[in-house]
């Protein structure tokens, strides 16, 4: 907090904006609930009232003054041009730029932002990401094909998950079974050096809940048991339905589960490929979760 003073704030005032503050936070709080209190409190203060808030992953109750509302909602990875957008919207208030009744027109602008690229984009996004990541796994050209056949496979089915809840939430079973299939039935003809595993894993990266798990660590160290306790059990349960999908995906090839095995393939795309893989996959980022082009270089 900076010390500076906003101008000054009706109850109704704060409601109206800590209510489109909160329901945004929490609709953006895969990657934890630690923070999302504090910006809350500070932007009251800044507005001169102190208000009670409390967030779990997927619920938020809000008090100000006499009254509370509560929130609920389906915690996601947000958009990056719309992140990109909020933290300098957070500076403005903390600096006293803004009045509430600005800040929180704002915000609804954020909140309206279209998604940055089209679906054929974001198949490609998905594409350049599974290739950068793989790279990385097994610096090899049968990872790269692989790789990319299979990210389109997820790319396709993740865009048309988007307006399909139920699809979406099936998704992770479908893409790993998908996926899995697809690598044990190249590997099933013998065309593969080594085993499946290291080619499976690329495209089904973008399933893994890296940040939830990370998120769950920081919350349980923070002692707030509740949220990262839920989220710790999300995350496992993701994981085990890859875990599934890939098991699942040995009996429908008919290949025994003894040949989903690690093996070390020595690389043949040159020293410098896993920078470039690096390159692809922050590429991928930029076109699979809405990143403005003007962040692309710091990323």
């Amino acid at each position: 907090m900076t010390g500076a003073t906003a101008p000054p704030a009706t109850e109704d005032e704060v409601l109206g904006l800590l209510s489109r503050l909160v329901d945004l936070l929490l609709a953006w709080s895969y990657e934890g609930t630690f923070s999302c209190e504090e910006i809350v409190r500070d932007v009251a203060k800044r507005y001169g009232h102190d208000v009670e808030v409390s967030f779990l992953p997927d619920l938020a109750v809000l008090t100000v003054g006499t009254r509370t509302l509560s929130f609920a909602g389906t915690p996601t990875v947000p958009p990056l041009n719309q992140v990109a957008r909020l933290k300098p919207l957070l500076g403005e208030i903390d600096s006293g730029a803004l009045s509430a009744m600005e800040a929180g027109r704002r915000l609804d602008q954020i909140r309206a932002m279209p998604v940055r690229w089209s679906k054929p984009a974001q198949v490609l996004g998905l594409t350049l990401f599974s290739v950068g990541f793989g790279i990385s796994v097994q610096s090899t050209w049968q990872e790269v094909a692989v790789s990319a056949i299979t990210g389109i496979l997820v790319g396709l089915l993740v865009v048309a998950g988007q307006s399909r809840p139920r699809l979406a939430l099936a998704s992770p079973f479908l893409a790993a079974v998908l996926v899995s299939g697809v690598v044990l039935l190249i590997f099933k003809q013998g065309w593969l050096d080594g085993g499946p595993i290291q080619l499976m894993v690329p495209a089904l990266f973008y399933f893994i809940p890296g940040d939830a798990l990370a998120a769950a660590t920081l919350e349980l160290v923070d002692g707030r048991i509740t949220a990262g306790a839920t989220r710790l059990v999300y995350s496992l349960i993701v994981l085990l339905v890859l875990a599934f999908g890939a098991l699942a995906a040995t009996f429908v090839v008919g290949v025994p589960r003894s040949a989903v095995f690690d093996v070390t393939v020595p690389g043949n795309l040159g020293e410098f490929a896993v920078w470039g893989g690096w390159v692809l996959f922050t590429l991928g980022v930029l076109l699979t979760f809405s990143m403005a082009p003007r962040d692309l270089p710091w990323a």
